[in-house]
Parts: structure tokens; C-alpha cells; sequence
């Protein structure tokens, strides 16, 4: 799994509990980070995780260059940021999602997304205060 602008890891740690073998989490942003590594040192997951301290393209293309595939991202950019097209646009076209992955956007509630980005389908999407979470599944 992937976890972009992984912040302080809940969303990825929660998955390491649920059974996910190895989490890929991307944050840039120092102080994120280091309560990141800190929660995953305390929870003995270090052999599951792999915490990479970049933006989010260039980890992105390191992954594409070291041939990973990921069954499932969780992304969570800052809304300001505005990248969630961008990045189903780079997931749609790319090789970096295995058959069948999903990728689970969280962005603000008034933000809309597209139905279809290539062969990612939105498949649920879910309100919550100012917040939204959307699903989308890659096709077969």
C-alpha cells in the first residue's frame, strides 16, 4: 500500500494492523515525520514501513523507476494543494496500481472529482463536516 502525505501514518498504520504486509508512506514535511517514524518505531512495524521523505512527485517516480505496484493509496493532500486530479490523471496512465487496486481521496467537501479518470471508476464517496471521501476503483 501507499500512503500519500501520510501525516503523522493513522491511516497506513491502521492497515499494517489489519494485516497489509508493507506500507509505502510519503510525507515531506519534517515534523509530520518524525512523530510518523516515532509511531512506527513504538509499534515494532519498521519492517513493514518505509517512510520516504520527499514531495510527493518525485516519490512517485522513484516508485515508477523501482517497478512497485500498490493494491491500495490513501491520499490526503492538504486541500490547498488541489492535486487530487493530478493524481488519479498519474495513477490512471501508469503502471504503479496493481488489478483491482483503489485509491481512497480525501478533499474538501465543496471540491468536485471526476466520475472516470481512465481506468479508475469512482465508486463511493462519503460526506463528513467539510470533508469528503471518495473511492475509486482501477478496472480490470
Amino acid at each position: 500500500m501507499l500512503d500519500l502525505f501520510a501525516g503523522t501514518g493513522a491511516l497506513g498504520i491502521e492497515a499494517l494492523s489489519r494485516g497489509v504486509a508493507q506500507v509505502d508512506f510519503v510525507e515531506p514535511a519534517r515534523a509530520a515525520r518524525m512523530v510518523l517514524e516515532k509511531n512506527i518505531e513504538t509499534l515494532g512495524l519498521a519492517h513493514h514501513a518505509l517512510v520516504v521523505a520527499k514531495d510527493f512527485r518525485l516519490a512517485l517516480g522513484d516508485a515508477l523507476r523501482a517497478q512497485k505496484t500498490f493494491h491500495g493509496v490513501f491520499v490526503d493532500a492538504p486541500y490547498a494543494l488541489g492535486v487530487e486530479e493530478e493524481l488519479l490523471e498519474y495513477f490512471a496512465g501508469g503502471t504503479l496500481l496493481a488489478p483491482g487496486a483503489w485509491i481512497s481521496v480525501e478533499t474538501a467537501r465543496k471540491r468536485d472529482l471526476p466520475e472516470q479518470s481512465g481506468d479508475l471508476s469512482k465508486c463511493r464517496e462519503d460526506r463528513y463536516g467539510d470533508s469528503k471521501l471518495v473511492l475509486y476503483e482501477l478496472g480490470n
